[in-house]
């Protein structure tokens, strides 16, 4: 989903991208049925897998095309055997039938042996495609990588002035990536759809455990964040960013109007690679320059009636949305830590009004998360803390304005935390400089978290769902 914002706070109007992918979209959430019988597949998932053969052929690259799952194969073995492969029975077939074996139960249209010695064919073609491909694309990876050193040299040493070649060596490199990214995908999609084949025509399922399997190979992970860091920093090292001060304040406050726009999971890294050349990465501290992305958790609160929610969908001039927000894949209370979570206020307003949408965030201690609900934030403390750390009375007074209005609402509205949000957010702006901010969401996942009560909240200081527990269905 692409985001375009207009940002008031910068002397200049402000474009923010923004995407997230679908929800349940992304591999590592896929949810993994019970396969079908062949009895039971319908003839438009016959005609699917038909047709990913004929896509696969027209989609690989000529240079590469050894390199690709063995897809029309392996469908052949599952379907008959030695006569249809062209392979001489005693001599090819005796390589990879010496191993025995036990995932074959027999069916009825076929004898035992037959059934046996076709699956066993068919699983260790399929562990030495699954090789192949691993070992194809970290050779690539390793090729990227050692290009992005080369340019980075040309760059910062005595070749500084060619930045038209190291432009265009970029260019080529991201070209390059995203070929090696439609690679990984076409056969990842070939590894999952000749597993769902297995499964349809034998009864013991496997798709399920080679799937998992294929989720923890690197080139699977799709995890090359490395790749993405080392194309901005030269991107942003050509047109010479210049980092703009970090400004801290109690109260933050963002006027801005916002458009999304959706798009593809396949086109992620090609939008990636498209905004690099304008925009840098925006690297928070707590990633440590290891990956272009933050996951970001977000628990909504609402009340029973959902009415934050309906104002927000129906666009109710006004409605607003409150969320408690931290970075990281850790808790906030994790290890007895009292992590930073950020209070946010969303409030919607019509464009044809001349409003603009606004959002307000304040920061406070995970342990005093749960004051908020019961009634009890200490404000004076924070204020005379605030004076003391020299902060001018208009901020001071902005903060308040901000605390108190947002737990008007908790306390009349009776809210909740009721929903969470997770995703890995890639940002790209020069750092500190709003003026320009294009952010990608992907990996969106949603968590229940309705908690019984207020009361609930104050007496256990729990506000989130622990991630040791089991989510309801």
């Amino acid at each position: 989903r692409l985001k375009l914002q207009r940002n008031l706070n910068a002397t200049a109007p402000v474009l923010r991208l923004r995407r997230t992918k679908e929800h349940a979209a992304s591999r590592s959430l896929l949810r993994l049925a019970q396969p079908p019988t062949r009895e039971r597949a319908s003839a438009f998932q016959w005609r699917a897998m038909v047709n990913f053969g004929e896509y696969l052929l027209k989609n690989v690259e000529s240079a590469w095309k050894d390199k690709y799952v063995r897809y029309e194969t392996l469908k052949k073995v599952l379907s008959g055997g030695d006569e249809e492969l062209g392979i001489d029975g005693n001599e090819e077939t005796s390589r990879y039938r010496s191993a025995a074996l036990s995932m074959s139960v027999p069916q009825p249209s076929a004898t035992p042996q037959d059934l046996a010695d076709n699956e066993e064919l068919f699983f260790l073609l399929l562990e030495e495609d699954m090789a192949r491909v691993r070992d194809f694309t970290g050779e690539r990876i390793g090729e990227i990588q050692a290009e992005i050193s080369a340019v980075e040299l040309l760059i910062y040493g005595e070749y500084a002035n060619r930045e038209d070649e190291a432009k265009e060596r970029l260019k080529a490199v991201a070209a390059e990536f995203l070929r090696l990214e439609k690679f990984v995908n076409l056969n990842y999609t070939g590894f999952d759809k000749i597993m769902k084949k297995h499964d349809k025509i034998y009864e013991t399922p496997c798709r399920s455990h080679y799937l998992t399997r294929l989720a923890s190979e690197p080139w699977a992970r799709g995890n090359y964040s490395q790749i993405v860091v080392g194309l901005s920093q030269l991107w942003q090292k050509i047109r010479g960013d210049k980092v703009a001060n970090e400004v801290k304040s109690a109260a933050q406050n963002f006027r801005r109007t916002t458009t999304k726009y959706w798009v593809q999971t396949k086109d992620v890294t090609a939008v990636k690679a498209r905004v690099l050349m304008h925009l840098p990465v925006f690297l928070q501290e707590s990633m440590n320059g290891e990956s272009d992305a933050q996951l970001v958790n977000s628990v909504y609160l609402d009340n029973t009636a959902m009415e934050l929610y309906r104002g927000r969908l129906n666009k109710t001039p006004g409605a607003i949305a409150l969320r408690l927000r931290w970075y990281g894949t850790a808790t906030p209370t994790e290890n007895g830590k009292d992590g930073i979570v950020f209070v946010e206020r969303k409030t919607h307003l019509e464009k044809w009004s001349g409003g603009l949408s606004v959002k307000e965030r304040f920061s406070v201690p995970a342990s005093e998360v749960r004051h908020l609900f019961d009634g009890t934030f200490d404000v004076d403390r924070r204020i005379a803390k605030m004076r003391k750390q020299g902060k001018s009375e208009n901020e001071i007074l902005s903060w308040k304005t901000l605390v108190e209005g947002v737990c008007q609402a908790i306390q009349s509205k009776q809210l909740v935390p009721t929903i969470r949000t997770q995703c890995y957010r890639t940002a790209f702006q020069v750092p500190f400089d709003q003026t320009v901010r294009i952010s990608l969401d992907t990996n969106l996942c949603m968590i229940t978290e309705r908690t019984d009560d207020a009361i609930h909240i104050a007496s256990t200081g729990i506000w989130f769902r622990s991630p040791k527990e089991k989510v309801p269905p």
